[in-house]
């Protein structure tokens, strides 16, 4: 009780490092809750992102769209048609179906509708690691994952793993080097049956 007494009493008194570790604008330690992040590394994410849109063949053309939604939140940046690679920028796409929750507003369920094929961001990952990035520039040891969702109309869902390391030491520059298909959904009126690679 004592220790959770200090830890209000410290995140009151304003920002606060915890075991030498960056806190957000509220104080809070990095690694509570949603994390916010820099300029520097909104930039990365934005980087790694546009590697992995780059490194998809079926985005060269306009058979896939791409939920802006998802991508604007794992940035924590609102304006994905900003930062996004320009050939990307015209397949952008908000939510097709209108859902009931403002909390499921941008959910890979309001993406999924008959005869459109949406590419969808559930998530991206930071990871630090030591020993892989050569000059030790500020992206030493760093990468991303990403898990992304390929739906094709609400029939057929795929289910792929990126991970991307920075290709320049400054991080400005990223490449992918490891794509796994992590399974599929094939749905029907009765409902979904999985299979795995």
């Amino acid at each position: 009780m004592r220790t959770f007494q200090l830890l209000m009493l410290a995140l009151c008194a304003g920002p606060v490092v915890v075991g030498a570790q960056d806190t957000t604008s509220a104080g809070l330690p990095r690694a509570f809750g949603a994390p916010e992040w820099t300029a520097a590394e909104r930039a990365q994410r934005e980087a790694a992102l546009n590697a992995i849109l780059a490194f998809r063949t079926d985005l060269r053309g306009d058979s896939t769209r791409v939920a802006a939604c998802a991508l604007d939140t794992q940035v924590q940046d609102t304006a994905a048609a900003r930062w996004v690679l320009p050939a990307v920028r015209p397949l952008l796409i908000g939510p097709l179906v209108t859902q009931r929750s403002r909390q499921l507003a941008c959910s890979v369920d309001a993406f999924s509708k008959p005869g459109t094929r949406v590419l969808f961001l559930a998530r991206l990952t930071e990871v630090r690691r030591r020993g892989f990035a050569a000059g030790g520039g500020s992206a030493a040891g760093l990468s991303f994952e990403a898990d992304f969702q390929w739906l094709d109309g609400g029939e057929y869902r795929r289910f792929e793993h990126y991970e991307v390391r920075p290709r320049s030491a400054d991080g400005r520059v990223w490449r992918v080097v490891r794509y796994e298909l992590q399974g599929e959904e094939f749905i029907d009126d009765v409902g979904g049956a999985a299979r795995h690679p």
